[in-house]
């Protein structure tokens, strides 16, 4: 069967001002782990990067149980990015579980 990963929260990091991002944290999860179609949180799939002034690390956003990021909204202005929103959709497997797709919930 097929395994497949995608992410479901994440944590930006702004710099001492609060007015540039300089880090992202994503936190992952499983999808169809047992050949169900089920999506599991999974504490060992975390991915980060941080540039010099990472200072605040800002709390994480999730999607529902059952959801995956699918698109992010960019807080920006002309020279920065300042904030990150996610976009999260449910998930479906195929039945022979080689394809798995997603529905947009909001």
């Amino acid at each position: 069967h097929y395994v497949f990963r995608a992410a479901h929260g994440l944590r930006a990091c702004l710099n001492g001002r609060g007015t540039r991002i300089k880090g992202v944290r994503l936190f992952g999860s499983t999808i169809n782990q047992d050949d169900d179609g089920d999506v599991r949180r999974d504490p060992a799939l975390k991915r980060d990067f941080e540039r010099p002034n990472c200072n605040t690390w800002k709390t994480k956003r999730t999607c529902s149980a059952g959801e995956v990021i699918v698109g992010l909204d960019i807080h920006h202005d002309a020279s920065s990015i300042k904030g990150l929103a996610p976009k999260c959709a449910s998930v479906t497997v195929a039945p022979d579980g080689s394809s798995a797709g997603t529905r947009r919930s909001n």
